[in-house]
């Protein structure tokens, strides 16, 4: 009822108002109509944690029952099926409540995990969770006396992957840290947020002066909303990639605000376009610098260049494993309409309708209409494409948070295009004769284009929020970033040499490279087990046989180093021909907030372990 109130007075009929409430009906019906996949091609309408019994896997660490000799940075509970809204969890010793730090939900919705305020003493824990009316509890142990037992223990992770080059997720570890730092997943929304605000506005505002109103390059107005677009975009952009590296490297936001660090995000298509992003928005500064460059001739194309194709790579955020046939050229679709939609949009309501004017002004309103028509239509097939792709079926709009942000998304659609539709008409009822704007029609038209701008801004933020959750439709391995080593050594003697690269090299989850060199083939077993020297953590064991059975690479994701300083890698296994003996070398492992590790050749690789003494090899 507030929007049709805010254009009766500008608008000649009755009639137009409730046309184009209709027709924004018609597009919330598109977006879930034909946007979601058929109800067919779903299993069950009801997600299974609300229909099953909930329980903890026996992947929940500390487990049930264990003892462990020092205290965990958090708890990490694993449940059998996915939950649909956080879980509460209570900690206590005895009778005494433990404070806690929050809980997080995992790379899935059965792995959460409860961060601790303060490292736990000595003493019998009690776990106490409930979620979706059902509740259950499980107790721990911290205590010195079990730091032999836990020192021999051992998580032991195996390759299942057929393909040598296939990443390998082993099983949740006893003791992680979160997949990503929280604080700088919520930072990256807002940085998002605010780099696609800027950016669309710069590269829409740009357009619509190239397109209808050469003359506002003269307006002191402008040359100011571009230059705090420009300046809000790349401050936006700084501030995403800082995040980004942080989610993706585990390390701190400070860290990453350092542009060298920013190679680290050179490993998938999502990470060079963000870098590619920035870039541009440098090479943007030119046109900033002169905007008359904007509508010359001579200079049009290099000038308008740089801001579009920086809105371009938008498009690329979900391309972390690759390009898709049909997501990135939609998505690439969607953000360019919308910034040209938006930036318009913006660009008249702050300079155009800012007062009376001359003629340019009526020229360059008429003109914004040229350009809204067919973005809006773009956004809305665009749009439609990259719901059926990510939404991944018709029951995940209401039982997913991805779902449901969606839901909000197409009501703001929406309301933006009928604002849009009621718009478009009064332009050209109001002014299809009009020689100069009058500042009353200037104020009335101000105020309307300000609501369907302000929907747009909505529309933003809730885009930024669905970028970073995970869409049913997708694979969960599309979102998940593998971290570069930050070193590589080297391990072996004359039977099987083997390269092994470990990143962040940090204390919590690192991701692991093992490259066979030698045999090429007929590996029969072959094992990498890594031992703590001076701390009583588990020792972690990785099977590359039969992932591997000679030449090639494998990765092995989200592998627990859980204490720095001196670890001890030891490789051993057999060949078709017989045993090929035991090889040694260290690495390093940094604390969280330590420096770069480096590979620590102390024991030269090349070392073959007996029992009780090592003798040289060969």
């Amino acid at each position: 009822n507030v929007v049709p109130a805010v254009f009766a007075k500008i608008h000649p009929t009755r009639r137009s108002p409730y046309v184009a409430l209709l027709f924004g009906a018609a597009i919330v019906g598109a977006l879930l109509v034909i946007g979601a996949r058929p109800l067919d091609a779903v299993a069950t309408p009801v997600p299974a944690a609300v229909v099953g019994t909930i329980a903890l896997d026996d992947q929940t660490a500390p487990a049930d029952g264990q003892t462990i000799a020092v205290s965990p940075e958090l708890l990490s509970l694993v449940f059998t099926v996915d939950l649909v809204e956080d879980p509460v969890v209570i900690l206590q010793q005895g009778n005494n409540p433990i404070a806690t730090a929050g809980v997080a939900r995992g790379d899935d919705a059965k792995t959460w995990y409860v961060d601790l305020a303060a490292p736990l003493t000595a003493g019998d824990y009690t776990v106490t969770w409930t979620v979706s009316g059902q509740s259950g509890s499980y107790a721990f142990t911290v205590g010195a006396s079990a730091a032999a037992t836990d020192s021999a223990a051992a998580t032991t992770i195996a390759g299942t992957a057929t393909d040598p080059a296939a990443t390998t997720t082993p099983a949740a570890p006893a003791v992680a840290a979160p997949p990503s730092p929280e604080t700088a997943k919520a930072f990256n929304t807002v940085a998002r947020w605010l780099s696609y605000l800027a950016i669309g506005a710069l590269a829409g505002g740009l357009l619509l002066i190239a397109v209808a109103w050469g003359d506002g390059v003269e307006y002191v107005l402008t040359v100011r909303f571009l230059r705090i677009a420009w300046g809000a975009a790349l401050a936006g952009t700084i501030l995403n990639l800082a995040c980004t590296r942080a989610i993706q490297t585990g390390e701190s936001l400070g860290s990453s605000l350092s542009p060298g660090s920013w190679s680290d995000l050179t490993d998938n298509a999502a990470g060079l376009a963000l870098l590619a992003r920035f870039l541009l928005l440098l090479a943007s500064g030119w046109v900033i610098a002169g905007p008359e460059r904007a509508v010359d001739e001579a200079t049009q194309i290099p000038a308008l260049l740089p801001p579009v194709l920086a809105v371009a790579t938008f498009g690329f955020t979900r391309a972390s494993d690759g390009l898709d046939l049909f997501l990135t050229p939609a998505g690439v679709v969607h953000v360019l309409a919308f910034a040209a939609w938006f930036g318009g949009l913006a660009l008249l309501w702050r300079v155009v309708l800012a007062g009376s004017g001359e003629k340019d002004l009526v020229d360059a309103v008429r003109g914004f209409g040229r350009i809204a028509t067919p973005a809006l239509l773009a956004i809305l097939l665009s749009g439609v494409v990259l719901t059926a792709k990510l939404v991944g079926g018709a029951s995940e709009l209401l039982g997913s948070g991805y779902g449901r942000l969606l839901l909000l998304k197409a009501i703001g659609v929406a309301a933006m295009a009928y604002a849009g539709v009621i718009n478009r008409q009064t332009v050209h009822q109001k002014l299809a004769r009009a020689v100069n704007l009058p500042g009353r029609t200037a104020a009335r038209l101000r105020r309307a284009i300000g609501t369907e701008l302000l929907t747009g801004v909505v529309v933003l933020g809730l885009t930024g929020w669905m970028v970073g959750s995970t869409p049913q439709g997708l694979p969960d391995q599309v979102t998940r970033n593998f971290t570069k080593p930050a070193f590589t050594t080297p391990i072996g003697n004359d039977n099987v040499q083997v390269d092994i690269g470990v990143g962040p090299a940090r204390v919590g989850l690192n991701d692991i490279t093992i490259d066979v060199l030698e045999p090429a083939q007929g590996l029969v077993a072959l094992t990498l087990r890594f031992d703590p020297v001076d701390a009583y953590v588990e020792s972690v064991v990785i099977s590359v046989t039969p992932t591997l059975n000679g030449r090639g690479q494998m990765i092995v994701t989200d592998v627990p180093f859980n204490a720095p300083g001196k670890w001890v890698i030891t490789a051993s296994g057999d060949n078709t021909k017989g045993k090929l003996g035991e090889s040694q070398t260290t690495m390093i492992i940094a604390a969280a907030e330590g420096s770069a590790a480096v590979a620590d050749t102390t024991v030269a690789p090349g070392v073959t372990v007996a029992a009780t003494a090592a003798t040289t090899a060969g």
